[in-house]
C-alpha cells in the first residue's frame, strides 16, 4: 500500500495469548470445530462493500515498515488504498479488476500512471499488494486449511469480546495470495469481534517471530441480504 503497499501489521510486536481453547482435542479422524470460523466466513459471504483504517508494520530482518493506510472494498472488482501516513503518504492506488493498477499523488502527483499489480513500487516490504487487505483469499486459505485451526478467547479490543482464530503450519503456510516472501510464515491469526464477526487484527508470524501486523479500525461493511446465522 503507498509507494509500498499492503503491508499490515503495527508495530507492537506482542504476541496474542491464546486464552481456552475451545473444545476438547478431537480424536484423531475428528474435525476440531471451529465455530467462530465459520461465523466469520459466513457473514463475510454477504459483503458487498467494506472500508477500514490499518495501522501496518511489516518487518523483513532489519528492514522495518509502518505506515497508516485507508482500504476500501466493493464487490466484486472495485478497491482503493491510501496511505495516510509513513512511506508513500498521500498516494492512493486504484484497482477495477484485472492486474493493472492506477497511481495518483505521492511521486506521481504530476500525472497518474498504470503500473502492474505486483510492481515493486506499489507492493510492500514483504511484496503484498494492495489487495492484500481483502481477506476473502485469507479465510479461503484458512477454510482450506481447517485441521490446523485453533480458536481461543482473544483480548477485548475497545471494550469488546473477541475470538482468535489462528492457522499454524510447522513446515509454513502455502496459501495462494501470499507473496513469495511469505513463504516462510508459519502462522496467520485473525482477531475477531464476537458481536459481529469484524476482523480487528491480524499478525503473521515466522516461528516466533512476529512478521506483519495490521490493527483495523474504524471497519465499516455493508451487507446485502444473508442467510441466517448460525448459532453461537
Amino acid at each position: 500500500m503507498g509507494n509500498r503497499t499492503l503491508v499490515v501489521a503495527l508495530a507492537l510486536a506482542v504476541p496474542l495469548a491464546f486464552a481456552v481453547l475451545r473444545g476438547a482435542i478431537p480424536a484423531r479422524g475428528e474435525s476440531r470445530p471451529t465455530p467462530a470460523l465459520d461465523r466469520l466466513v459466513h457473514r463475510s459471504q454477504a459483503i458487498r462493500e467494506y472500508s477500514a483504517t490499518i495501522q501496518a508494520h511489516e518487518a523483513d530482518g532489519d528492514r522495518v515498515d509502518d505506515r497508516v493506510l485507508r482500504f476500501t472494498f466493493s464487490v466484486p472488482d472495485h478497491a482503493t488504498l491510501e496511505a495516510t501516513s509513513g512511506k508513500g503518504a498521500g498516494m492512493t492506488l486504484v484497482w477495477s479488476g484485472g492486474t493493472r493498477v492506477r497511481v495518483r499523488g505521492g511521486l506521481f502527483s504530476i500525472l497518474p500512471v498504470w503500473l502492474d499489480l505486483h510492481d515493486p513500487r506499489i507492493t510492500s516490504l514483504r511484496g503484498n499488494t494492495m489487495l492484500r487487505a481483502q481477506l476473502g483469499p485469507a479465510l479461503h486459505c484458512f477454510e482450506a486449511h481447517r485441521d490446523d485451526v485453533t480458536e481461543g478467547v482473544g483480548p477485548p479490543v475497545d471494550g469488546h469480546p473477541t475470538d482468535t482464530i489462528a492457522l499454524a503450519v510447522a513446515g509454513g503456510l502455502r496459501c495462494p495470495a501470499d507473496s513469495a516472501r511469505d513463504g516462510d510464515v508459519t502462522k496467520d491469526v485473525l482477531t475477531v469481534t464476537q458481536a459481529d464477526s469484524k476482523v480487528v487484527r491480524r499478525e503473521r508470524y515466522v516461528g516466533s517471530t512476529l512478521v506483519e501486523r495490521w490493527v483495523l479500525s474504524d471497519v465499516v461493511v455493508v451487507s446485502g441480504p444473508a442467510p441466517t446465522d448460525p448459532p453461537r
